[in-house]
């Protein structure tokens, strides 16, 4: 949420790269859908079509 405040979309992408790689040990049930939502916004600020699989390694 502090990358979203900050306009860094790209650091944001980063860090929702990161969380597909690797996943922290505990996350909650709507962990996904969160992160599927916020990797939604930082296309649409990016003008970009990411998907879940192309962050994946």
């Amino acid at each position: 949420m502090c990358l979203e405040k900050l306009k860094d979309y790209k650091c944001e992408l980063e860090a929702i790269k990161l969380y597909y790689n690797n996943p922290p040990i505990q996350i909650s049930e709507d962990s996904d859908e969160w992160f599927e939502k916020r990797l939604k916004n930082v296309n649409a600020k990016l003008n970009t079509k990411y998907t879940i699989d192309d962050l994946k390694s």
